[in-house]
């Protein structure tokens, strides 16, 4: 068994390793190592390095919990596991090959198709995201912890537009027509699990993600997002779950900070 504080210790310090292993790579892009995986998605030696020492941090911490990775072999047969670690090592690859920082590492927990607490890491900005019981934290580099809470816009006195936050490599034409609905909508662009962190901590309200998406992708933000006050949903607003065939998701979601968005 494990408490909270435990797991929020071991999940900030296994998402920093990971950050660790990237950036000691990231810092010469000479030593950035390319090649493509199956579905054409790139890979790096960075996502490998932080991958083994995520993987051997939590296997040594929890050595009864399985984990599923986005870079370790996944046995898509094999039966879901009631309660497992999910893994995105380095989400944001191409932010990574692209040298805009905004990449992240991320762990979550899942326990019956729920998640239920997770860390992200955004190396180079030393900006770690956790949650810790039922809430949502945030620290900076030596900066003191914060606890973190979404916006709900009726409580806003001088920033009233709806601020969408978008995929900067992913922005498509579902996405825009679905924010056409909102009349006072503005838009802002970010990287990997970055632009869910941005929702928890109240500096955006919604984001909108269709087509497919793999679960690790989103399960630390989303347990951020959900001891923030915020959550996800399908695009019919239903609940979204972990644990689906292949670990993708088909039809996409929408991620809000206040429920008056969903309707």
């Amino acid at each position: 068994m494990y408490d909270d504080e435990k797991l929020s210790r071991i999940l900030c310090d296994t998402v920093c390793a990971g950050g660790a292993e990237i950036m000691a790579i990231y810092r010469n892009a000479d030593d950035v190592h390319i090649k493509q995986k199956g579905d054409g998605s790139p890979l790096t030696n960075a996502d490998i390095a932080a991958n083994q020492v995520i993987t051997h941090l939590l296997a040594q911490n929890f050595p009864d919990i399985p984990i599923i990775s986005e870079e370790s072999d996944i046995n898509m047969a094999a039966s879901v596991p009631r309660q497992f670690f999910l893994v995105d090592p380095l989400d944001g690859t191409k932010e990574f090959i692209s040298r805009n920082g905004e990449f992240t590492v991320n762990v979550a927990l899942i326990t019956d198709g729920q998640a239920c607490d997770g860390a992200i890491y955004a190396p180079t900005q030393q900006k770690l995201y956790f949650t810790k019981g039922n809430h949502a934290y945030r620290k900076i580099g030596g900066e003191a912890t914060m606890r973190i809470q979404v916006s709900k816009i009726q409580n806003r006195v001088t920033h009233q537009k709806i601020r969408a936050i978008v995929s900067r490599s992913h922005f498509d034409e579902a996405t825009d027509k679905f924010l056409q609905k909102f009349s006072n909508c503005e838009t802002i662009s970010a990287g990997s699990s970055l632009k869910l962190c941005l929702i928890a901590e109240g500096n955006a309200d919604i984001y909108p993600r269709f087509g497919r998406t793999m679960e690790w992708d989103i399960a630390a933000g989303h347990a951020l997002l959900q001891k923030a006050g915020g959550f996800i949903a399908g695009r019919n607003g239903s609940e979204f779950f972990y644990g689906k065939k292949d670990y993708a998701n088909v039809d996409g979601f929408i991620a809000y900070g206040d429920e008056t968005l969903l309707w």
